[in-house]
């Protein structure tokens, strides 16, 4: 069995890739506070605290997400996860040095995840060197626990949560209904650290269907005194306490497991991205 690596991981940047800078730059600066980095070409980073880089847009014609990037302690929780992948007889591959140098880290490597989103790890985050300007009085709140969350729509949950388990011993924080448009959906909120969720998993009830287009249905970052939820793919920005699992006391069906815990469908990860969770 090889060492637990709960609480030593971080969501620390995303990668987007996209042709509307000029959009991005409105948004990501002026409407949300962000600070914003230009310096390099063809390439637009965003800061909310000393990291370099905590979303990377790349230009392409995706419009959505592409990467999730995640920090973890030190090197020997980076070589624990490495070689739960090859174990697995999933793909790894080396970045760039380039490539780390755009993310703002010194290394790291990728590998393909859930709903064709691939993940990438590192250790060690370079510091940005330009001051920072945030518009955001405060700043965000990122720190140990990282900067926020994804939250994903899939048509396989179980499988989507076993992946995560599998690769970064991600645990069931607690889960709820909530209907959106309509639909009933099933939300499950896994943590990978002190933080309450760094992933959301959002499925259709008794339907295997996924209507959301994009990668992830959001990411949600949280200004110290406000909260705001960031989305990929749309370029809404919305005050909205109830982003899925913003505060716990504004969701009446909130059903915490405590000892309980939902049935895991745990199974080799090369198996679930050749079912391809999504």
């Amino acid at each position: 069995m090889t060492p637990d690596v709960f609480g030593k991981v971080h969501l620390g940047y995303l990668v987007i890739e996209t042709e509307r800078f000029a959009d991005w730059r409105r948004f990501g600066r002026d409407a949300i506070g962000m600070h914003l980095d230009e310096t390099l070409t063809d390439v637009m980073r965003f800061r909310l605290d000393d990291n370099a880089c905590r979303f990377l847009l790349t230009r392409g014609p995706a419009e959505d997400t592409a990467a999730l990037g995640w920090e973890v302690d030190d090197h020997d929780t980076f070589d624990t996860i490495a070689a739960r992948i090859h174990d697995h007889g999933v793909p790894v591959s080396d970045g760039a040095a380039e490539e780390a140098e755009i993310r703002g880290v010194e290394h790291f490597i990728r590998f393909p995840g859930p709903n064709g989103l691939v993940q990438e790890l590192y250790v060690t985050p370079r510091k940005g060197l330009q001051h920072l300007r945030l518009g955001v009085a405060g700043g965000f709140v990122t720190g140990v626990d990282g900067m926020g969350h994804v939250a994903i729509a899939t048509k396989k949950p179980h499988q989507m949560h076993g992946y995560y388990r599998t690769v970064f011993d991600a645990r069931l924080s607690d889960y709820i209904d909530e209907t959106i448009s309509g639909l009933k959906f099933k939300i499950r909120f896994l943590r990978v650290n002190e933080r309450h969720h760094s992933v959301a998993i959002a499925s259709v009830k008794r339907l295997p269907l996924n209507p959301i287009r994009t990668r992830i249905q959001h990411c949600k970052t949280a200004p110290v005194r406000a909260k705001r939820r960031l989305f990929g793919g749309n370029g809404l920005l919305q005050d909205d306490a109830r982003c899925w699992r913003g505060d716990i006391e504004d969701l009446q069906e909130v059903r915490l497991l405590r000892d309980k815990q939902e049935p895991v469908v745990v199974q080799p990860l090369r198996r679930m991205l050749r079912d391809r969770i999504g």
